[in-house]
């Protein structure tokens, strides 16, 4: 049985949904936020939010086909719930901080600049 190909699929099937849902869910509720600091600036806000929405896409995507890539053998269903757990599980670390940092870095740049 070939457990690499297994866990190809069960990442993919898992991730790809979640990684669309978290975008589509900031994309809706970052408006609001950067409306907020922005004041109010209606295309300023849409122009940045799209900004993030595409670059939150080209990261997360990006980083799964590279983990993918360089993801090691898997022999057993024990070494696949492992790497599977381990690979997930540094994805979603990495969007939560991702998106912290999006947050100050939107409320700097406004408090500073605008």
């Amino acid at each position: 049985m070939n457990f690499q190909f297994i866990a190809y699929l069960i990442y993919c099937g898992f991730m790809f949904p979640i990684i669309i849902w978290i975008g589509n869910f900031c994309f809706q509720k970052g408006k609001i936020y950067i409306a907020h600091y922005a004041k109010k600036d209606i295309p300023l806000v849409s122009q940045i939010n799209h900004s993030l929405l595409v670059a939150y896409y080209c990261v997360t995507l990006g980083y799964v086909v590279l983990r993918m890539a360089f993801w090691q053998s898997i022999n057993s269903p024990s070494e696949m719930v492992i790497s599977l757990v381990d690979t997930i599980g540094v994805l979603l670390l990495m969007l939560g901080i991702l998106h912290v940092i999006n947050l100050i870095s939107i409320k700097l740049f406004f408090t500073k600049y605008h």
